[in-house]
């Protein structure tokens, strides 16, 4: 939703299984072995357990969190065509 509206054109979500994630991982030239990891972290976000709030980003960089609306305005071209 937030890519939509900074882009201005639809931009949709496609949820994966992690077998078919971990296969197109694979297939895009990733090492077995790194696609399982992947897959991994992926499961650990989706099952909420980086959902925690923490000081981490401003005790290791030294600079607050930005929030996700900021980040994505400065990297605007990133996501144009």
């Amino acid at each position: 939703e937030k890519l939509t509206a900074l882009l201005g054109r639809p931009v949709r979500h496609i949820s994966l299984g992690d077998e078919e994630y971990r296969r197109a991982l694979v297939a895009a030239g990733l090492p077995r072995w790194y696609a399982d990891g992947l897959v991994e972290l992926f499961r650990f976000y989706r099952e909420g357990m980086g959902a925690a709030v923490t000081d981490n980003v401003a005790r290791i960089t030294g600079h607050p969190a930005r929030i996700l609306d900021t980040y994505l305005a400065e990297q605007r071209a990133a996501f144009e065509d």
